[in-house]
């Protein structure tokens, strides 16, 4: 499974403000938030590809593309 198809899940499972409700393994029931950050811009990930000396995997890429990293708790 590539990431933006995990990402795509995880999101699916929260409500309106992020949060979804997790059942624990002791039966105790918590809220985890879970937020995408906004799309990184093409310009910065070739900037950064150039500085570090090395392209991106693709997958990365369009994660970065999409989300630009992700809070997932």
């Amino acid at each position: 499974m590539n990431i933006k198809k995990i990402m795509e899940a995880v999101l699916k499972t929260v409500d309106d403000n992020n949060q979804r409700l997790l059942i624990q393994h002791n039966g105790h029931l918590t809220k985890a938030i879970s937020t995408a950050n906004t799309p990184a811009e093409e310009d910065d990930i070739a900037l950064f590809e150039r500085q570090l000396g090395h392209r991106l995997p693709k997958d990365y890429r369009s994660f970065l593309l999409e989300y630009n990293g992700a809070h997932i708790y």
